[in-house]
């Protein structure tokens, strides 16, 4: 089995249980879900079948399980009791459980996507635990030792494997900045005196009361009539020990459009990199006071020098369409299989697990004219908000071992 996305969704599909009981398919929840990829290993035998097959999954309650698209096929079970290999009792609550698709034979089956999910219904998610189970099916062809003429016996298995798992969410320090130049420093409304004797300075959006949120790309004055400039935001971890222990994470902001241009035209959201700047760099540790001449060195427009060069290079592009906004996008970072080797920015000591702890996420090409508003915890806090605005701010999701 294998863990290939986490993500943050609104209005995703899910079945889950309530009193044991399994909900009727829900198309409207809030969720954070895991994508397991389950395997199919068949070696063909003349004497008799070899495989090794996940067969099914299967949540307790307070877990879901879900699809990117339509529902999975989900049956409500009890399985009473579940023990794995070595006798241990792993589960005696009803479960809803969903059975590989198209299993009616090994010949039939290949790998299979499945979702298991945390979830509410127009709510905010918060860390929790993510417990589910696979099971799996054996079987194997053997020599019959001392047969002649030689004869050939084959063992069948079929075992349920408990898997626990923490989702922990955490909110990053993020900030915005721009290449725009202004005479003077802006009031706490963000409205700018325009004091021509005051120095040509850029802008520090904090401690600004944001009536927006975040923001990335590029609008330049000759083309737009917009004095925007190239523009960026900056995340990082709200605390050094948020960044280890984990399998798999990834980076999650709240789409809020594009850029609405003055005649009521919009321009496009682009093509949003995930870039990750040294640990070295200069202006690193600015956080909310960085500004334009103070930014991280982040070269999108680069040529990629290396395979861990996420300086000149993302490790991870979103395109958000109009069906995006108003929802969650993801990016996602390198898994802990990935993260200690060089080519991700690690130092090459596989027990240095530690994930990303500096975000910026950055146009891939800052000619073009686009422009993509995001969520804040400044968004949050206006006066009168409702969800999911209220919930709007950019987070980590990751998930660990407990």
């Amino acid at each position: 089995m294998t863990l290939t996305k986490l993500e943050e969704k609104l209005h995703a599909p899910s079945q889950y249980l309530s009193g044991g009981n399994l909900v009727s398919p829900q198309s409207d929840r809030h969720v954070v879900r895991l994508k397991i990829i389950c395997p199919c290993i068949y070696n063909s035998n003349p004497h008799g079948p070899d495989y090794s097959l996940i067969t099914g999954v299967a949540v307790p309650s307070g877990v879901e399980l879900g699809s990117s698209g339509s529902l999975p096929t989900i049956y409500s079970s009890t399985i009473t009791p579940v023990y794995d290999t070595n006798n241990n009792l792993l589960s005696d609550v009803a479960c809803a459980v969903t059975d590989a698709p198209g299993y009616g034979g090994v010949n039939q089956l290949s790998d299979w996507p499945a979702y298991v999910q945390l979830g509410n219904q127009n709510a905010a998610l918060s860390s929790g635990s993510l417990n589910f189970y696979v099971r799996k099916d054996t079987a194997y062809t053997y020599l019959i030792p001392g047969s002649n003429p030689p004869a050939y016996n084959t063992t069948y298995g079929s075992n349920w494997y408990k898997i626990a798992l923490e989702v922990d969410r955490v909110n990053l320090t993020s900030i915005s900045l721009d290449s725009r130049r202004v005479f003077g420093k802006a009031n706490i409304d963000g409205e700018l005196p325009g004091d021509p004797n005051a120095d040509l300075t850029t802008n520090v959006f904090q401690p600004w009361i944001f009536h927006g949120g975040h923001f990335v790309g590029n609008l330049s004055y000759s083309s737009a009539n917009d004095q925007s400039g190239t523009a960026r935001t900056q995340l990082q971890l709200t605390t050094a020990g948020d960044a280890t222990t984990y399998l798999y994470a990834c980076l999650t902001c709240f789409d809020t459009g594009a850029r609405m241009l003055h005649g009521g035209s919009s321009v496009s959201s682009g093509t949003i990199g995930l870039f990750r700047p040294s640990s070295s760099d200069t202006y690193i540790s600015q956080g909310l006071n960085a500004n334009w001449t103070r930014r991280w060195t982040v070269n999108p427009g680069g040529t990629q020098t290396a395979a861990g060069d996420f300086i000149n290079a993302p490790y991870y592009t979103v395109a958000p369409g109009s069906t995006d906004v108003d929802n969650f996008l993801n990016w996602q970072t390198p898994p802990v299989s990935e993260v200690w080797q060089t080519a991700y920015g690690g130092d090459g000591n596989n027990t240095h697990n530690s994930m990303w702890s500096n975000f910026a996420l950055c146009q891939t090409d800052e000619t073009a004219q686009t422009w993509q508003y995001f969520g804040s915890t400044w968004l949050e806090a206006v006066s009168g908000q409702v969800y999911p605005y209220t919930d709007s701010q950019p987070r980590v999701w990751k998930v660990k071992y407990p």
